[in-house]
């Protein structure tokens, strides 16, 4: 089959395919409610398919294809890719980096882990490791480690802003972990005039509030997707709980954990935090 003809095969199953995965097999199970992927709408799976097929042993194209797998949700696929990867480049460390993500948005902490330190182990510059190490981190409740994780990950950027994410997480891992003086002199480095673009300003809104200038009705007003949704949820939720308002934190907790954006960092931690004692919070 020509690869124009593969690729329109490939995009004609996956319009008749439910919105779920293809396989019909949930990708995470938590209290009886199963998590699906979603369809390749757009044949971003199917493109990055047929370029490995046209060079199978090449390992970028095999990273490109687990990440497209990740993009649609199919954090299983994406991982079964990189595990094929691994045969033809066992040290790769950006592969222990994909694959150590692919494992925590399924909750599989303990392989997320092993992949993510190994990640760092093998190149300690690898910023993503190190966001992703945090997050697992922090949702052990070892805020100060997470904090020190994050910090990493913003020392690697070549600008403040393009770590805004990572600034975010770790200025409520120091505030959890009760280092207010950090905290704050984090907080100081963000100002209002920071040029952030893109998906990245949800966090800077984040930080924002924290300063006190925007508030919790400004941040979630206008029309908001579900990934953006939880995250704004999750940050307030936070900024509620180490405010002393731990009612209002745990119904911002409730609803980031309540959408459809179940890969989202943080809804995996609004779940933690549902769970979590009220004396570890």
């Amino acid at each position: 089959m020509s690869p124009v003809l593969r690729l329109a095969a490939a995009a004609a199953l996956a319009v008749a395919l439910p919105a779920w995965s293809a396989a019909q097999e949930p990708q995470y199970v938590s209290a009886g409610k199963s998590y699906f992927a979603r369809r390749d709408e757009k044949g971003v799976v199917a493109e990055a398919q047929m370029k490995l097929d046209a060079d199978p042993k090449n390992v970028e194209l095999m990273i490109a294809l687990g990440d497209a797998h990740a993009g649609v949700w199919d954090h299983k696929a994406a991982i079964a890719v990189y595990d094929r990867a691994f045969a033809l480049a066992p040290a790769k460390p950006l592969l222990h980096q994909q694959r150590g993500h692919r494992y925590l948005s399924i909750r599989e902490f303990a392989k997320a882990r092993r992949d993510l330190e190994k990640a760092v182990e093998l190149d300690a510059k690898l910023a993503g490791a190190w966001y992703y190490l945090g997050l697992l981190r922090y949702l052990d409740g070892d805020f100060k480690g997470a904090a020190d994780a994050y910090a990493r990950n913003v020392a690697l950027a070549e600008r403040f802003e393009a770590a805004v994410g990572g600034v975010d997480w770790q200025y409520m891992s120091l505030k959890r972990a009760k280092q207010d003086e950090q905290a704050a002199a984090l907080l100081l480095r963000v100002t209002p005039d920071l040029k952030i673009e893109g998906n990245a300003r949800i966090y800077f809104g984040r930080l924002l509030l924290y300063k006190g200038l925007r508030t919790e009705a400004e941040l979630l007003a206008g029309t908001l997707d579900d990934i953006q949704l939880t995250t704004l949820s999750y940050g307030i939720g936070n900024w509620h709980l180490w405010e002393g308002r731990a009612a209002e934190a745990r119904s911002h907790f409730e609803k980031a954990a309540s959408t459809s954006a179940w890969p989202a960092l943080a809804f995996i931690a609004a779940e933690v935090e549902l769970r979590r004692a009220p004396a570890a919070r």
